[in-house]
């Protein structure tokens, strides 16, 4: 659990951005940013 500005409620466990982010690109559906 980390803190910061933003945060991502999913499956009922809160993640923060980055935790979120890694969880979408796993699972394909992370929009293209770098």
């Amino acid at each position: 659990f980390c803190v910061g500005d933003k945060f991502f409620l999913k499956n009922n466990m809160i993640l923060c951005q980055t935790d979120y982010e890694e969880g979408l690109m796993k699972e394909g559906y992370a929009p293209q940013v770098r």
